[in-house]
């Protein structure tokens, strides 16, 4: 092996380190809103690949295919004989959890057994990162692109739970390198195949990777005007080429699409409709089609507010080394000395952002940060070649900085203190907010509140005597379920509580109330105000936020229920 290939493994081990310490230690410490779903519709998808039920391996708009196979290879791992004994696909998520623990398999370790796939899958597709841009724009720009990226507070919170987003910015990202690698290097035609492979990835993650259709005829587009000054022959030759090359990509990300998601083998038009029809019916309408399909099409709409609440969530969200990264790129965009496939790689990361931010800024529905995680780690990978191409000028305009040593010390600290902040929220990360917005807007701070904090909760009640004969009414029940060894009951009325609530809530002898919610949302109608008279046991804050207040039920004052059942 030579000199230059040892190198190569070496960094590639670190870089490969770097990636996993963070996010494989602590898996096991919370549990996130959305996970426990993810479990059960993993499951289901799980036992209709395996009963060859390919029908029901679809769930709404996402689809989140790739999810759910990261599910799937978890039960392989720590509870294969399920395919074989679950007596049916489970819709309540209580009864999912019921029948996971009498079985002996408790929830949490089979969502500790998908995470470290999912987490291992994310090393992998980074490393390919990495590889791509070193193609693109040389090892070290590479290197510290993707150091960025990884340890950015609110990708690395993220890229550890059993989601959609981390793997969904990857495989987008991963789609547009190597096309780019394609189009401007000699790389050969595998890596439009690679490019049409990533793209299928990223529709089977979330349907929102539809925006790269779009980018990917810009780039062959942009091609093919910039090399129209070769002459008429040159240019026709071209135009069939780039023509042809599109359509074999069209057709093998969508033979990808089908081989990788069963459902495609037996419903293909039942799978596209709920996923792609779901999709545009939130965007245009913000429901799904069970909601809106007697709804008239000209009332449907797109909006624009939401542009600037995604700039100003990722604004909270990201570092000020991410900030002056990318003001660095500016620079770098418009410099004559910058190479081209650099500036190239800059533009369209920056255009993947942009297209993310667009697509979720102007649709109605949901509005959740992480749905444009994509445009988040993009930003962070832009930022890289900006300070890679900052001190490459520093060098040249003074020779100190052309040592080695201090080039490498300057870009370390960069990267060390774009993470800091993230690593002291452990094991949340995304947790993380941005110091200067936390300075110029005291008490705003809006990254809070996706079930983080509620295992402490469930940690307090498990310590006290006999606490498997307990019973607690908890908001966000399955997550602190995951942690408390009595029963659970979920609570989650959206206005007012029933008779039902009401008379569940009195049966049980602890009130868990996830106030960083609750009182943000009002949820339900008024909740907050009516648990005024009320004093709790117990009060659990984190980041400066009152995040938890734990109530005896028996301590209750009747004028409580009272309010809470008018």
């Amino acid at each position: 092996m030579s000199k230059e290939h040892r190198v190569e493994v070496f960094i590639v081990l670190c870089l490969a380190a770097l990636i996993l310490i963070p996010r494989l230690v602590g898996l096991d410490a919370f549990v996130s809103v959305d996970e426990p779903d993810w479990l059960k519709f993993g499951a289901n998808f799980y036992r209709g690949i395996s009963s060859g039920d390919f029908g029901s391996t679809v769930y709404d708009y996402h689809p989140a295919v790739t999810t759910m196979w990261i599910v799937t290879a978890g039960f392989l791992w720590g509870f294969r004989a399920y395919r074989a004994i679950a007596p049916e696909y489970f819709w309540k998520g209580s009864q999912f959890d019921d029948f996971l623990k009498s079985s002996g398999h408790p929830p949490l370790d089979l969502v500790w057994r998908a995470r470290v796939v999912e987490v291992l899958v994310v090393c992998v597709l980074l490393l390919l990162v990495y590889f791509c841009l070193r193609q693109l724009t040389g090892r070290k720009t590479a290197l510290v692109a993707v150091l960025l990226a990884s340890v950015d507070p609110f990708f690395l919170g993220h890229s550890r739970l059993l989601n959609h987003e981390g793997m969904l910015s990857l495989f987008s990202i991963l789609s547009v390198l190597t096309l780019l690698i394609w189009t401007y290097r000699t790389g050969g035609n595998r890596y439009l195949l690679f490019s049409a492979l990533f793209a299928a990835l990223a529709n089977l993650t979330k349907s929102s990777a539809l925006v790269l259709f779009p980018l990917m005829g810009l780039i062959l587009l942009v091609k093919f005007i910039t090399d129209w000054k070769n002459g008429p022959a040159a240019r026709k030759a071209l135009f069939w080429h780039l023509t042809r090359s599109l359509l074999i990509w069209l057709g093998v990300a969508v033979l990808a699409y089908v081989i990788l998601w069963p459902g495609m083998w037996a419903k293909p038009g039942d799978m596209i409709y709920k996923v792609y029809g779901n999709a545009f019916s939130y965007a245009f309408q913000g429901g799904r089609l069970e909601v809106t399909q007697d709804l008239e099409t000209s009332r449907f709409a797109l909006e624009s507010g939401g542009i600037p609440e995604y700039l100003v969530s990722m604004l909270w969200r990201t570092t000020p080394f991410a900030w002056l990264g990318l003001l660095l790129v500016m620079w770098m965009l418009f410099s004559r000395t910058t190479q081209r496939n650099t500036r190239l790689t800059g533009a369209y990361l920056l255009a993947l952002a942009a297209l993310f931010l667009l697509l979720f800024g102007i649709a109605r529905g949901r509005n959740a940060a992480h749905y444009v995680m994509t445009s988040f780690v993009c930003v962070d990978l832009i930022a890289g070649l900006g300070f890679v191409f900052a001190f490459e000028q520093l060098a040249a305009w003074k020779k100190t900085f052309q040592r080695p040593a201090l080039n490498f010390a300057m870009l370390l600290l960069v990267i060390v203190l774009h993470g800091a902040g993230g690593l002291s929220q452990y094991p949340y990360y995304y947790t993380y907010s941005n110091p200067v917005m936390l300075a110029l807007f005291p008490g705003q701070n809006p990254n809070y509140g996706y079930a983080e904090v509620l295992e402490q909760a469930a940690h307090y009640l498990a310590a006290k005597p006999n606490a498997q004969e307990l019973s607690v009414t908890a908001w966000y029940g399955r997550s602190f379920s995951y942690y408390f060894p009595g029963e659970t009951v979920v609570f989650k009325p959206t206005t007012s509580l029933n008779q039902d609530a009401l008379d569940n809530l009195r049966a049980t002898d602890y009130l868990v109330v996830y106030y960083a919610q609750q009182n943000r949302r009002d949820i339900p109608d008024g909740f907050i105000k009516i648990m005024e008279p009320a004093t709790p046991e117990k009060v659990i804050w984190f980041n400066d936020i009152e995040y938890i207040r734990i109530y005896k039920v028996s301590d209750l004052p009747e004028s409580v229920f009272t309010a809470l059942g008018q």
